[in-house]
């Protein structure tokens, strides 16, 4: 799974990170929310399973 986000701080630059699971992407998303403009979680494919 890919958790991409853009952070409030560094605008037009998207972000990816690896995560095994939806749960490990909430736990990341917890630290990182608040500075964050848009995230989305997707499997690898593309397929869209949350955003914001």
């Amino acid at each position: 799974m890919i958790l991409s986000y853009e952070l409030m701080d560094n605008p037009g630059y998207e972000y990816e990170e690896e995560v095994e699971t939806q749960f490990d992407a909430c736990v990341r998303l917890q630290a990182i929310e608040p500075f964050c403009t848009w995230w989305a979680l997707s499997f690898d494919n593309g397929d869209i399973v949350m955003s914001s």
